[in-house]
């Protein structure tokens, strides 16, 4: 059995100014350590979990999982700055010191906190849930220790929580005014439970809208709206805007 070492946390958080999801480890398995990144074991699931959740293929490289996190908005760090260790082995830690939370938080848009099992949750809780007032969500480890949790379970659990709502500005060209394209776009954001607006441009063959909604909605919409014959859509131009919380409704405008 390894004895117990006193590690420090030797490379830095993953952010992006525009991450909006914060996921926390305790600390650095022996594997993550020898790569220099997070979850380097290969039987972690974390880094299949992600890209199911995103409909992404499996990251290999670690510029291909920053890529991922940066697109999907999310940042890394792990509860624990440093602390005595045995190996990889979560229960054998001791003399625990944290990482600054509120000081990476200040670099981002990260409103929502989740925590990759209950050792990383405890310790947020117990050294920075004040400092920052942002109640953690403590999800199933995807550690390979974890076993007792099968990965449909990981998904359902992991997924209800990653999946952010999402606002696109979408600007349509084509036979898109004086065809029922207003109305069409209308019911079929009511009926997949989107909100937002939809209006005709100053040109004949271009309407606008704005679509909030989960990822997987928001694309079904699109999806639909190119393909109705009728309206001949050639092109949609699309970008992300800042969410309205407090919109409850789709319009027509």
């Amino acid at each position: 059995m390894a004895e117990s070492e006193y590690h420090t946390h030797e490379f830095p958080p993953f952010y992006r100014p525009d991450s909006r999801i914060l996921i926390l480890g305790s600390f650095p398995s022996v594997k993550s350590r020898e790569a220099g990144f997070y979850y380097g074991h290969p039987q972690n699931r974390f880094w299949p979990l992600l890209a199911c959740i995103f409909h992404e293929p499996r990251p290999g490289s670690q510029r291909e999982k920053e890529a991922l996190l940066a697109r999907n908005h999310i940042a890394l760090w792990d509860a624990i700055e440093s602390c005595e260790i045995r190996g990889s082995s979560d229960a054998s830690i001791r003399e625990a010191r944290s990482t600054d939370i509120p000081a990476l938080l200040a670099q981002t848009q990260v409103q929502k906190i989740v925590t990759n099992g209950k050792l990383a949750d405890k310790y947020y809780k117990k050294y920075n849930e004040e400092r920052t007032d942002i109640p953690a969500v403590c999800l199933p480890s995807t550690s390979p220790a974890n076993a007792a949790v099968r990965f449909p379970q990981l998904l359902a659990a992991w997924e209800k929580e990653l999946l952010l709502p999402v606002r696109l500005h979408l600007t349509f060209t084509g036979r898109v005014q004086h065809v029922g394209f207003r109305v069409t776009a209308f019911d079929t954001a009511r009926r997949l439970g989107l909100t937002g607006w939809v209006r005709n441009c100053l040109r004949s063959d271009m309407t606008e809208a704005e679509v909030q909604g989960s990822p997987e909605q928001v694309e079904t919409f699109v999806r639909e709206m190119r393909g109705v014959p009728r309206f001949a859509v050639r092109n949609v131009a699309r970008y992300e805007c800042p969410l309205k919380d407090d919109e409850t409704y789709f319009d027509i405008r």
